[in-house]
This record gives C-alpha cells, sequence and structure tokens, in this order.
C-alpha cells in the first residue's frame, strides 16, 4: 500500500524536495524595489518561515497534478504526533482515517478497495465493515504526510543562508480571509515555485505553490487544537485479522 501507485507518477516526497531545492533560490529572482522594500519582504518572508517551524498544529489541504493523476488532500497535522485525514484521494480512490505515531488507521471507498485488494475487494470490505484497517505508516498510501513534520524546519534552515535580496514579490492571494504578498523564484530548469505569506502580524505562509499548476498547498488554522485520539479497539481491525478472518470463508 503506496502512495505512488500509478506508473510514471511523482511521489508527493518528490514534489517536496523539488520545492524544498527550489526554496534555495529565493533571493536569486529580484523585482524593482528599493532597497528598505527589499529588506521589508525579505524579513517577513523569513519571518513566516521561522514561525512556522515553531508551530505544533496547522491544517494542509493539497492538490498534486503528475502524468495525469490527481491527488487531493486534507489534513490536520500535530507535529511529530500524527495526522486527522479528512480526505486523501487519488484519482477514484479515497480514504480517510487518522495517524498516530507509527500506526494508521484507514478506511476507504469502493475504488480504493477495490484496488489495494482487487478480487477479493467485496469480500474485504464485508469483513471490514464499519472499522478502519489498521497499518505501519510506512505501508500506509498516507506515508508521506510524516514529511511535513520536517517541512517547515528544512525551509527555515535554507532561509537563513539565502542572499539578501527577497525573490520577486507580488500581492498574493486572500486566504481565510488573510490578504497575502507572494514570494517567486525560479530555477534554472524552469521550475517556479510561489509562496504566499500573511500580510498580518504572524507572516505565516498561507499557501505553497508551482507556478504551473503541478501542485499547490494552502496552510490554515495555524496552531488550532486538533483531537487526535486512537480509536477504540472496537472499531479497529488489523490486515491479519483481515487475512485470517477471508481464509475461513
Amino acid at each position: 500500500m503506496t502512495e505512488t501507485r500509478r506508473p510514471g507518477g511523482l511521489s508527493v516526497l518528490g514534489i517536496v524536495a523539488l520545492l524544498l531545492a527550489a526554496a534555495i533560490l529565493f533571493g536569486s529572482c529580484v523585482g524593482s524595489t528599493t532597497a528598505t522594500q527589499k529588506a521589508s519582504s525579505d524579513d517577513a518572508f523569513r519571518t513566516g518561515i521561522d514561525a512556522a517551524q515553531h508551530m505544533t498544529t496547522f491544517r494542509r489541504q493539497a492538490k498534486y497534478q503528475v502524468n495525469g493523476d490527481t491527488l487531493i488532500s486534507d489534513a490536520q497535522i500535530v507535529v511529530g504526533k500524527g495526522a486527522v485525514i479528512t480526505r486523501h484521494q487519488l484519482n477514484g480512490d479515497r480514504i480517510h482515517g487518522i495517524v498516530i505515531g507509527e500506526t494508521a488507521y484507514l478506511t476507504g471507498n469502493a475504488d480504493w478497495f477495490e484496488f489495494e485488494f482487487g478480487a477479493a475487494a467485496t469480500r474485504v470490505q464485508n469483513v471490514v465493515g464499519n472499522k478502519l484497517i489498521a497499518m505501519a505508516v510506512s505501508d500506509s498510501p498516507v506515508k508521506t504526510l510524516a514529511a511535513m513534520d520536517s517541512f517547515f524546519p528544512q525551509m527555515a534552515r535554507l532561509s537563513a543562508t539565502l542572499p539578501t535580496e527577497p525573490a520577486k514579490t507580488s500581492p498574493g492571494r486572500v486566504v481565510d480571509g488573510v490578504p497575502t504578498t507572494a514570494f517567486e523564484s525560479a530555477s534554472s530548469d524552469g521550475f517556479t515555485v510561489r509562496v504566499h505569506i500573511a500580510d498580518d502580524a504572524t507572516h505565516l505562509p498561507m499557501v505553497v505553490e508551482s507556478t504551473d499548476g503541478s501542485f499547490e498547498m494552502v496552510f490554515t488554522d495555524w496552531g488550532d487544537p486538533v483531537a487526535l485520539n486512537t480509536p477504540p479497539p472496537s472499531q479497529v481491525i488489523t490486515t491479519a485479522e483481515i487475512a485470517a478472518a477471508l481464509g475461513r470463508q
């Protein structure tokens, strides 16, 4: 059970790696601003990224388009502990559940069961019922959510090494009623990243996206409480229990 399940697709980890690599380039593309404006905008970007790495909770809504595949994900992240996943959908395969530590508790729609279990999908669904399937995060469709634990700390470390000149800036999107400033930088191979930093006192990043539309991550609910509770045993079934039940049929 892996997240990148279609031939020729780029994993979310791969996209995050590209994004972090592109972050090094912030400061290499300078707009026509005054020295004072440059310093101010540069400070806002670094302040926001630094603040983000110290936040323990946030909501991430993501959409990736790679080689014809579309991945849509909506999760409330608790850094270092897990996530509540309300939607994680690759094309028609959709799942939801919760991640706590190294264990994922998931279930999905009929398309997901069919992809994962093939001809046994209907039998597996009958065995699972309304329960969540417990599995190791490393072997789950949502394993790359763990990358979010280090996403902003890595960006903060990179931004600390950047040139003093800021990236190209422009008015950004309004997210949850908060206006933003967009920082944009392009790599030598044409891959361009745009980060929308809140114009309020927090300067927190609200959107991270590619300009070609291949991916977008929207960050909201910074610092809001997240109920991260292990499901009771009566609501959980393991893959071993599923296999045993099928063996008795």
